[in-house]
């Protein structure tokens, strides 16, 4: 075998003990699995054109309202991660507590506007919001699931939004924010206070967590990581439909070269292509 000497301590000799490895803590360890997902959503084509103040205003209207009836179904997600807390968990109440008043404020943003105010007791979601609804409703009721568990089909929306607000804000630049026509829906969710209530769903999710990883040694701590695994990354997944279920315009194609317009092409067997642009596009000029 090849010697590690790397292993060997200052005097020359072996070291007495191994340091243990530090593992990420489980809010961490699951974005870094879920990672490709969040890109995936932040460069979803509705997403870009969002970003690039080129989306359709009956687009970012109709977002909108889907949201409002999320975000009802999201505040009572949290209370059934509330009233799964352990008796004397006063700190996590009053945790829980502050949640729901940030996604309260956040409807504000919803209800700034009569285009997409909406009565909930009337709206018809569409099947991407119902199918993210239905998740949290049942994830939540489920006698079985713990905090933990309904904090990891959570906490993938908190984190998301706050990556993708940062990462559009950054992009369009403060000289952009001005004249951006969505610039409102981009101050949220770039803020400093979307981005704390975002690391506070986390660190509950930690605090939740820890005291099971500590009980379970390394092969209970993969299972308990990999149980919030599936909470999470489905999470992911319907944050993905959320913004593929929006209404995009319809590809636009150009022309491609025609064998009768030019006859060399069909004796040479030449392939007509389509190239594709950021935003799901392929005009003439591209």
């Amino acid at each position: 075998r090849r010697f590690n000497t790397s292993a060997l301590t200052m005097n020359g000799g072996p070291p007495t003990h191994a340091l243990p490895q530090k593992r990420p803590r489980t809010s961490q360890w699951l974005w870094q699995k879920c990672r490709r997902r969040a890109l995936k959503s932040l460069y979803h084509p509705w997403v870009l054109r969002l970003g690039a103040s080129v989306l359709a205003r009956e687009s970012y209207v109709e977002f909108m309202r889907q949201d409002a009836f999320f975000l009802e179904i999201f505040a009572k997600a949290y209370a059934h991660a509330l009233c799964k807390c352990p008796p004397g968990d006063v700190e996590g109440i009053r945790a829980f507590n502050a949640l729901i008043g940030g996604v309260l404020s956040e409807l504000t943003l919803h209800q700034s506007s009569t285009e997409w105010a909406i009565d909930t007791s009337t709206f018809t979601p569409n099947e991407a919001t119902v199918r993210y609804t239905s998740f949290l409703r049942d994830v939540g009721a489920d006698q079985w699931t713990t905090t933990a568990m309904v904090l990891a089909s959570m906490a993938p929306c908190m984190s998301l939004y706050a990556f993708i607000g940062k990462a559009l804000r950054e992009g369009v630049g403060e000289e952009g924010m001005a004249g951006h026509r969505y610039n409102e829906w981009l101050a949220t969710y770039s803020s400093a206070e979307f981005a704390q209530d975002a690391a506070r769903v986390e660190e509950l999710l930690d605090r939740y967590t820890d005291p099971l990883l500590s009980l379970s040694g390394q092969v209970g701590e993969d299972a308990v990581r990999g149980n919030l695994l599936y909470y999470y990354g489905n999470a992911m997944d319907l944050e993905y439909g959320f913004f593929d279920a929006q209404a995009l315009p319809p590809p636009s194609c150009a022309p491609s070269a025609s064998p009768s317009r030019h006859p060399g092409l069909a004796q040479r067997g030449v392939l007509s292509f389509v190239a594709i642009d950021f935003d799901g596009t392929c005009t003439q000029r591209d």
